[in-house]
């Protein structure tokens, strides 16, 4: 397989990497009270890119998505319809713990179930991934026709302009990501229209991409002030981001060749699957045992395999109660 097709292959499998690397890096952070990262643990600083792998990787799956069936509101039907049955249930219960006991108030928790508070900076806000996809989301239809009619370059620095201008503002961890996402669906439009990646662009990748890796200590250790005003916390990963499609899809298909690495690669995809519910649940369990005072490490190892455990139950809850409710529609 060429770097496009494995990226499209394993799709599943970089979305389990990818949400297992955030489980760890939030834990390190929630257990330690959030600290801001450069303070944190220096395989903290790595983990920041787990961010991009989502992005990118969710970007190429759209692509295909939209090229299937190009009808926008047939799109945000379908992506409403894998989003808010599993959003909505976490919202509702973290909301009401927090208005029960007096840390939220109504009009915040209205900001959280509708993803909108984030963009308007309301208080106490889950967290910027889900109002940011969801954007990206109204926007992917336009993104497609751009690559569709050769314009992506264009679109690009739009999305560039908009990254720009949330520096130094509190929407920048989100609207920095932008750029990944339509990197994604760029190469999604590559691996579509049937070409393989030359060997100028591997090695561009695999070289900014290892450069990128190395300047990330020094940025942590010497360019501290820069980081959240910049978001030079995650722009190295923007920039690595093929670096790491094609590296770590090149790792997975080598472990395909022997029976432990399979065994290893349908455990990443098993939890890619299901990373949109532990994404949700770990968060939601994370900040509620920051706020009840919980301490030590040997909680909060358990703590982060609790959450996973419980975002995986919860993902077969929601794909039970779909199922049901479809045949119910249909009988």
């Amino acid at each position: 397989m060429n770097g496009y097709q494995r990226i499209s292959h394993y799709k599943s499998h970089l979305m389990g990497i990818a949400i297992m690397i955030v489980v760890y890096g939030h834990l390190l952070y929630y257990h330690g009270n959030l600290i801001p990262y450069e303070e944190n643990h220096w395989t903290e600083w790595y983990t920041l890119g787990s961010v991009e792998m989502f992005m990118f990787v969710s970007g190429f799956g759209i692509y295909q998505s939209l090229l299937k069936n190009r009808d926008a509101w047939t799109f945000y039907g379908r992506r409403l319809g894998r989003l808010l049955p599993s959003y909505i249930p976490v919202m509702l219960a973290w909301c009401a713990v927090n208005v029960i006991k007096g840390r939220m108030l109504p009009s915040e928790a209205v900001g959280n179930l509708t993803a909108m508070g984030y963009w308007f900076q309301t208080a106490n806000q889950f967290n910027w991934y889900v109002p940011a996809i969801l954007i990206l989301y109204l926007l992917s239809p336009l993104l497609f026709d751009a690559i569709q009619k050769k314009k992506a370059g264009w679109a690009m620095a739009a999305l560039v302009i908009v990254y720009v201008a949330g520096w130094r503002s509190n929407v920048l961890m989100a609207v920095t990501r932008f750029p990944t996402y339509f990197l994604g669906m760029i190469f999604g439009a590559e691996y579509a229209a049937g070409r393989a990646p030359g060997k100028r662009n591997l090695i561009v990748s695999y070289v900014v991409g290892v450069i990128a890796m190395i300047v990330v200590v020094p940025v942590f250790q010497l360019r501290r002030w820069y980081l959240w005003y910049y978001g030079l916390y995650w722009n190295l990963f923007v920039i690595a981001s093929p670096f790491w499609m094609y590296g770590i899809t090149k790792l997975l298909e080598w472990q395909d060749r022997i029976a432990p690495g399979r065994w290893v690669n349908k455990a990443w995809s098993f939890l890619g699957a299901r990373s949109f519910e532990i994404y949700l649940c770990h968060l939601a369990l994370y900040d509620s045992c920051l706020k009840m005072g919980i301490q030590g490490w040997k909680k909060w190892i358990l703590i982060a395999c609790l959450g996973t455990g419980i975002g995986i139950a919860f993902h077969e809850v929601v794909e039970r109660c779909l199922k049901w409710w479809k045949q119910r529609k249909t009988a």
